[in-house]
């Protein structure tokens, strides 16, 4: 949300700072894992932003793969329930 909040107030260097910190932290995060799309999408924005359309592609191409795997494990968790 920091990151997000910084990148709407026309900061993108904390904002970029704030998001990647979040996104190191994803081995030790079991809870609340929507955040690391979540991160990645706001650096897409962030990198739209700033005009480099290539990494803003490549970060939005990382959270659809993070999500689907998410998502895929997700579906496999309740269909056994």
């Amino acid at each position: 949300m920091k990151g997000a909040c910084l990148r709407q107030m026309q900061h993108p260097l904390l904002a970029e700072e704030c998001l990647r910190q979040v996104l190191q932290l994803e081995k030790s995060v079991k809870e609340d894992t929507y955040l690391f799309p979540y991160a990645t999408v706001e650096l897409a924005l962030l990198a739209g932003d700033q005009g480099d359309t290539q990494l803003a592609i490549g970060f939005l191409e990382d959270a659809k793969l993070v999500y689907q795997i998410a998502d895929d494990v997700f579906k496999s968790v309740f269909k056994n329930i």
